[in-house]
């Protein structure tokens, strides 16, 4: 294009001449096509790469399952790859939107204020939507994780936000422009995503933790049953498989709510806006709330399974307190 342009330069015997007002009107207009044109290419490679991706983890999901994180790890690599080629795409794409060396002045991206104003909001909608859609797949991609009982979900949630970092890149202003702030509505979504994200995250633990919960008494009233029960070693095992649950457990809402912002825009507080600031802290001290009843109630029950201290009289101290020990325990991890 730009050895075609020059095909049209006048003489070198001639003097130099600026190019007329509709030459930059014919720049702006060409520009803001291929603006256009570069973005559509890149909305449609990256749904056809999501829905690729997604085609290919549902089939891994399906086949050996020996190593939990492969799926995930898979489903990871291919995203990332896609996005980070469909952004070198578009830039390249956009790279020769105006001739070489003959593009506005500095800090402009068009000829014409109406133009460069026209872009702004082309390139703001550019951007919410790609959010949006990435927003979107990542919540996909984070239930199709919280479902796959097979799957390592704490290497899903990692490959998640990477892949989530990789898609909303996509959406960047090319280099050429000047950086500028999101508008306000970018940060009013963001804090919309982060709070479903800690709502989902929060929901999840709960659920995991009942489960829990559920499994470890049914284990416990399995072994009491068993020949030469010991209550104490029945104690010790329902302990262990609370401890070792509910740390996971915990392991994994961190790993879920570890992305809730794109890194590098986390706002200084917990949200952007004060009013989103307010609401999340309600969630959370209703959530801190909900977990020290659900596991003082848990602690309860498990007393209520002890009998009576000092009933068998062969016990010595140690070994009727120890059960006590244990519940205690158990709920603290299930607090933390």
């Amino acid at each position: 294009r730009t050895e075609c342009i020059a095909m049209g330069d006048p003489p070198a015997s001639e003097a130099p001449r600026s190019p007329p007002a509709a030459y930059f009107t014919a720049s702006d207009a060409y520009a803001t096509a291929v603006y256009t044109r570069c973005n559509i290419e890149a909305v449609a490679s990256s749904v056809a790469a999501t829905a690729q991706a997604f085609g290919e983890l549902n089939v891994c999901t399906l086949g050996d399952r020996t190593d939990p994180a492969h799926c995930s790890a898979a489903h990871t690599a291919t995203m990332v790859a896609a996005h980070s080629r469909i952004a070198t795409i578009r830039e390249v794409c956009n790279t020769c939107a105006y001739p070489k060396d003959s593009g506005p002045d500095d800090k402009k991206v068009r000829f014409a204020v109406a133009a460069s104003a026209a872009h702004t909001t082309a390139s703001d909608l550019f951007i919410a939507a790609t959010f949006t859609r990435c927003n979107v797949a990542a919540v996909a991609s984070s239930m199709a994780a919280a479902a796959d009982s097979y799957g390592d979900v704490i290497t899903a949630y990692s490959g998640i936000c990477k892949t989530r970092t990789a898609c909303i890149a996509m959406g960047d202003s090319p280099d050429s422009e000047p950086n500028r702030e999101p508008t306000a509505a970018y940060y009013t979504a963001s804090d919309a995503y982060a709070t479903a994200t800690y709502a989902r995250c929060n929901s999840g633990a709960v659920i995991s933790s009942w489960a829990a919960i559920a499994t470890a008494f049914a284990d416990f009233n399995v072994c009491k049953l068993g020949v030469n029960a010991d209550l104490a070693g029945c104690s010790t095992t329902r302990t262990n498989t609370m401890l070792a649950a509910h740390l996971q457990i915990a392991s994994v809402r961190t790993e879920c709510n570890a992305c809730a912002y794109p890194p590098a825009s986390k706002p200084v507080g917990a949200r952007f806006a004060v009013a989103a600031e307010a609401a999340y802290n309600v969630a959370s001290n209703a959530f801190d709330a909900a977990t020290s009843t659900r596991c003082s109630a848990a602690y309860t029950a498990i007393v209520s399974t002890l009998g009576v201290p000092g009933a068998d009289a062969s016990k010595t101290a140690c070994e009727i307190g120890k059960p006590y020990a244990d519940a205690a325990t158990a709920h603290t991890a299930c607090i933390a």
